[in-house]
């Protein structure tokens, strides 16, 4: 499954279980977020940000073809700035250390508490979020 809305969309949701993808994408329209672009196969996230600039991408931690976390190691390694998620059914201390030592915004189980996700993502997109870091006297 692929979908990608008309209007360009700064969220990218990436899991190979269409019915997840298809409640966060309700989730976050009924929250007043923009429509997310949706992929089933993790092969197509590395094109897709090539043409797309998405700023927030959900990953499912395990996958076939590519895991979350090797997806996410090719993420920052291409595009920084892109906040990445990992989401996954296992409660595992270890993964989640080591997503965030990759470079990960959050880590989060499911089932996904969704009002965690949506304070994450607006988050995410907020382009004041890093106005605390300049220096305004320097």
């Amino acid at each position: 499954m692929e979908y990608i809305p008309d209007q360009q969309t700064p969220i990218l949701i990436v899991d190979d279980d269409k019915g997840f993808l298809l409640t966060i994408k309700e989730i976050l329209i009924s929250s007043g977020l923009p429509e997310p672009a949706l992929v089933s196969d993790p092969r197509r996230v590395m094109p897709l940000l090539e043409n797309h600039p998405f700023q927030f991408v959900l990953l499912d931690l395990v996958m076939p073809h590519i895991s979350g976390m090797a997806l996410l190691k090719e993420i920052k390694q291409a595009h920084f700035n892109t906040e990445c998620v990992i989401v996954t059914a296992s409660d595992d201390i270890k993964a989640a250390v080591s997503a965030m030592k990759v470079g990960a915004y959050d880590y989060l189980t499911k089932p996904v508490q969704y009002e965690k996700l949506i304070i994450l993502i607006r988050r995410a997109l907020d382009p004041l979020r890093e106005w605390c870091l300049v220096d305004p006297v320097g």
